[in-house]
């Protein structure tokens, strides 16, 4: 099996990155094929164009962070008074840290604000943990809601990925995947 070509789109916060790496030949091909032999369709393929799932194809964190920030207001979320609320560059950070949105939310009341928030127009924060999880729980289900309004009604491609993804899907050399 000769060496192939892959080049991987990934998303951090400051964009989208690409990647090329060759890989080398397996010292045994037992087991194995290449891209071409593995292809459903026979056309075959020497290289692969693989993209990462989340912000790659479309902006996804941006319309996250609003989402968060949504469920937040709607719950009412107040630590020492004050309303709970994600910047930008906040988010990044947790972003690039912390994996999951339950985990981030987690770890924001646990780490960085050090209390759990009142919430719904003054009910006093979770006393333990079974109703931590339960706010938790519920802000991501709600969450989630505002995030798939917001993929809805502000979700765009970024600049020039619809147009690579359509020239590597006509050539029969390139395998496309996410």
């Amino acid at each position: 099996m000769k060496a192939e070509l892959l080049l991987a789109l990934t998303a951090t916060a400051a964009g989208t990155i690409c990647h090329g790496f060759t890989i080398p030949p397996p010292t045994s091909t037992r087991g194995l094929t290449s891209l071409s032999e593995s292809s459903s369709d026979g056309s075959g393929g020497e290289f692969a164009l693989l993209f990462d799932c989340d912000g790659v194809i479309i902006e996804t964190e941006e319309l996250h962070r609003l989402a968060y920030n949504a469920a937040f207001k709607e719950f009412d979320l107040k630590i020492e008074g004050g309303d709970v609320e994600w910047s930008v560059p906040y988010y990044d950070v947790l972003q690039n840290t912390v994996g999951g949105g339950k985990n981030k939310m987690f770890y924001h009341f646990r780490n960085t604000t050090k209390a759990f928030p009142t919430f719904d127009g003054g009910t006093a924060a979770p006393a333990n943990p079974e109703e931590e999880q339960e706010l938790v729980d519920r802000l991501q289900a709600r969450k989630t809601d505002l995030y798939k309004e917001l993929i809805a009604e502000k979700a765009t491609p970024r600049p020039g990925v619809l147009e690579l993804m359509d020239q590597a899907l006509a050539d029969p050399t390139v395998r496309v995947g996410v």
